[in-house]
């Protein structure tokens, strides 16, 4: 075999190779958390003891289910762990909810009865567990951010997407009800790189 074969046959597989290190890698396959075996289950009904109007809606986890005709509820295949329950009933122009945490055990159902209250004042329903600096009424409360909820925008709101049916800012305008969302403190979009301020501003 001539040197210039031998030459040519080389050059050839380092441009294979060149070729082989700049083709796509394969993604690699997507891991599906295991579903879990706890479950959550309970009734749910109106503050006061009211009847329920309708079917209400209860995600916990990422899993969604609607109450029977009684009020009540189960979740199944839920991992272990500290989880938010969401529990939301809307009737024409009311809204009522239910946001507590749970810690769901694998071994054994946890039993969480679901108090739903009037959320048509949102802000409202929110300052409960959230209330303004200086406010708190015991130390399982979070003060709330800064930033002015339950107005009008008179110099912002370049955008409607993030102000409510009356065109108002409010604690949803910024935050979800207690559902990751990816960013810390179940903030909608990204505020450190200004991507949640500047949807307004």
């Amino acid at each position: 075999m001539s040197a210039s074969h031998v030459s040519r046959v080389a050059a050839a597989v380092l441009l294979v190779a060149l070729l082989a290190s700049c083709a796509p890698k394969p993604l690699p396959p997507t891991i599906v958390p295991p579903k879990g075996t706890g479950q959550l289950f309970g009734q749910v009904f109106i503050q006061g003891n009211l009847s329920l109007p309708g079917p209400v809606s209860i995600n916990v986890g990422g899993v969604t289910v609607v109450t029977d005709a009684s009020g009540g509820y189960t979740v199944k295949g839920l991992p272990a762990g500290k989880m938010a329950v969401v529990a939301e009933l809307k009737v024409k122009e009311t809204r009522y909810l239910a946001l507590p945490f749970v810690f769901v055990d694998e071994r054994q159902g946890v039993q969480l009865d679901l108090e739903l209250k009037d959320a048509g004042d949102v802000d409202r329903f929110c300052k409960e567990c959230h209330p303004d600096l200086g406010k708190q009424t015991n130390s399982r409360q979070i003060v709330r951010d800064a930033h002015p909820s339950g107005v009008r925008p008179k110099k912002a709101a370049r955008t409607g997407e993030l102000l409510d049916a009356r065109g108002m800012v409010t604690c949803e305008s910024c935050h979800s009800l207690h559902q990751a969302t990816g960013v810390e403190r179940f903030v909608r979009y990204p505020f450190m790189t200004g991507d949640l301020c500047n949807r307004c501003h």
